[in-house]
């Protein structure tokens, strides 16, 4: 569905469905190129798109590239703080980067937003753990 999206110039919905793609297999090369062309074009489209700036930081932290992630979710977060998806990526990303308490933060509001979501769950007790 993402490829078909993407041919179609649907930019963010390609996006949408190859980053679900991309979460269910981060190493998936191929889906992870066409989710970078899918972000790439679509922010050249439409730059204040929070969820393919969301998209383009789950992209980044898939392959490590942690700085970049963290930017590009909070470029998202700008545009629209209430997104919990973004907001527990952004809680995965610092705790990679060792921000601890900042990590916590993000899984609190992310759980403020879904209160019974698991995984930020888990992300909010190991950050919790590790001094956050």
């Amino acid at each position: 569905m993402g490829e078909a999206d993407l041919a179609c110039g649907r930019w963010t919905e390609a996006a949408a469905c190859l980053e679900q793609a991309a979460v269910l297999n981060s190493r998936a090369d191929d889906v992870l190129g066409s989710l970078e062309r899918a972000v790439t074009e679509g922010l050249r489209h439409k730059p204040d798109d929070p969820r393919l700036h969301r998209a383009a930081g789950r992209l980044f932290a898939a392959r490590g590239e942690l700085d970049r992630a963290l930017g590009s979710l909070q470029r998202s977060l700008e545009i629209d703080g209430t997104d919990p998806v973004a907001l527990a990526a952004a809680g995965g990303v610092l705790f990679a980067l060792g921000e601890t308490r900042e990590a916590a933060q993000a899984y609190r509001a992310a759980l403020g937003f879904r209160p019974y979501w698991t995984d930020a769950r888990q992300g909010l007790q190991a950050a919790t753990a590790a001094g956050g």
